[in-house]
């Protein structure tokens, strides 16, 4: 694994506003999975999928906002409801109700729901690679806990802390007496 300066990691992901943080992820996923091919790890791709799901259920929020306006008789826009001069404000024609569609909220609230969970699921199978490639120095379970509890960027900095210590001892077993590298 590539030795990576911790402090230099830090100010990155604070001047990039979290994005170091998912290239981070990117390059060392591909690093851990060059430098054993048991490591399998979903693409981080699999992260946009609710981010996309987000970005479209609210578009289809807003057509939906914008056709059920659009489809009200013109009055309906002009109506003035509760105005000063109503002191009991008179109830909206039934012409004039109407909102988005539900499923159009519904949409947005499972894209929502939906983000965390895909988040977890991409950090339990980066997680088992961190262990595989750290011969068990840090287990699965602490590398999941570390990257779920404690608050990004600075879970990056723990996990690449101990990446930095194992590029620093020599592979274990190496009979041969040649020098094994490590890629960059």
């Amino acid at each position: 694994m590539k030795q990576r300066v911790i402090w230099k990691m830090f100010v990155l992901t604070i001047l990039t506003l979290g994005i170091y943080r998912l290239y981070w992820f990117v390059k060392t996923r591909r690093e851990m999975m060059n430098l054993n091919p048991k490591v399998k790890i979903m693409s981080p791709l699999f992260l946009f999928i609710p981010i996309v799901l987000i970005v479209l259920s609210i578009g289809v929020f807003m057509v939906s906002t914008i056709r059920t306006v659009a489809n009200q008789p013109a009055y309906c826009r002009t109506q003035s409801i509760g105005s000063s001069s109503n002191v009991y404000p008179r109830p909206l024609p039934k012409e004039c109700r109407g909102g988005p569609a539900v499923w159009g909220i519904l949409l947005i609230y499972a894209s929502f729901f939906l983000f965390y969970p895909l988040v977890v699921i991409w950090l339990w199978g980066y997680s088992k690679g961190v262990e595989i490639i750290s011969g068990g120095h840090t287990s699965f379970a602490i590398a999941l806990v570390i990257l779920i509890l404690i608050p990004d960027g600075i879970d990056i900095l723990v996990i690449q802390d101990g990446f930095n210590k194992l590029a620093e001892v020599p592979p274990a077993g190496n009979s041969s007496g040649s020098s094994t590298s490590l890629p960059a």
